[in-house]
């Protein structure tokens, strides 16, 4: 046993015993006792050797992430991305107030949707809960991501009508904003949102509506959305 107990760090305790013990052998050699005790050791080992895997991959996962938060670009849109270029040249180019208005008057299509607002309920639908509200805008989100990319407007009802974002009842613009960029990292993932999407408070007559391009991600793109109850 003493063998068993001063076996390398490096191996695993599984891989020190096992041309010694087995589990059918270990009984008839050192007694259910000592074989209990073994066991118990191994599934430890086991234990310890996945957490620390873990931990190698959530540091991992941080130092991507932080470095992806550095490398975010301003909301004054200073990249140019020549493959995807979409209204007015680049396609994270803040859009003009006239297309916005001219892309609302075209109607919904294939890749364009409207949605009235981003977390309240409006009638005859007022008692809808927030987050299934705001489950159909992270839907359409990755939708657009997962096949040929598109374009949401948020403040505008299916049949064209604006509204305005200020039917979500922010404060202001920029908590408007920052609630989308918080929907975008936590229920998407902010090397997703990071890449692919960008959204953009726009003018419309006395209103403001939320321009969101999107464009086709590269990998597979899954929200976490909330089922509603029932």
């Amino acid at each position: 046993m003493n063998s068993i107990r001063n076996c390398s760090p490096q191996m695993s305790f599984f891989d020190s015993v096992k041309d010694q013990i087995s589990e059918e052998s270990a009984p008839q050699e050192f007694g259910n006792i000592l074989y209990n005790r073994w066991l118990l050791q191994f599934h430890v080992e086991r234990l310890r050797a996945a957490l620390a895997a873990l931990k190698v991959r959530l540091d991992a996962t941080e130092n991507k992430e932080s470095s992806i938060d550095q490398q975010m670009l301003p909301s004054d849109n200073t990249y140019v991305d020549d493959k995807n270029k979409g209204m007015n040249g680049s396609w994270r180019q803040a859009p003009e107030p006239g297309d916005v208005f001219a892309l609302i008057k075209r109607g919904e299509g294939p890749h364009l949707e409207f949605k009235s607002t981003l977390r309240v309920s409006l009638p005859p639908k007022q008692d809808t809960p927030q987050y299934v509200i705001e489950g159909e805008v992270l839907k359409t989100v990755c939708g657009f991501l997962n096949k040929d990319g598109g374009e949401l407007v948020i403040g505008v009802t299916d049949n064209g009508e604006c509204l305005g974002i200020e039917a979500d009842k922010f404060k202001n613009l920029d908590e408007f904003q920052k609630h989308f960029s918080n929907l975008m990292r936590t229920k998407i993932g902010i090397q997703f949102y990071a890449a692919f999407v960008f959204g953009h408070v726009v003018p419309i007559q006395d209103k403001h509506v939320f321009y969101v391009k999107c464009i086709p991600s590269d990998q597979k793109v899954f929200a976490k959305v909330k089922k509603k109850k029932g």
